[in-house]
């Protein structure tokens, strides 16, 4: 799917937040990891 596709879908859910949301969450879990893994190493 295409930005404009998946940005659509969430319109028309009227949930976009939780998409945002969702995204941000797995940012910072990666982060963390990433922050954890060079700790650690």
């Amino acid at each position: 799917m295409t930005q404009p596709e998946i940005r659509q879908n969430d319109q028309e859910r009227g949930r976009p937040v939780w998409a945002l949301l969702g995204l941000l969450a797995a940012v910072s879990v990666a982060v963390f990891i990433m922050a954890l893994g060079f700790t650690a190493g």
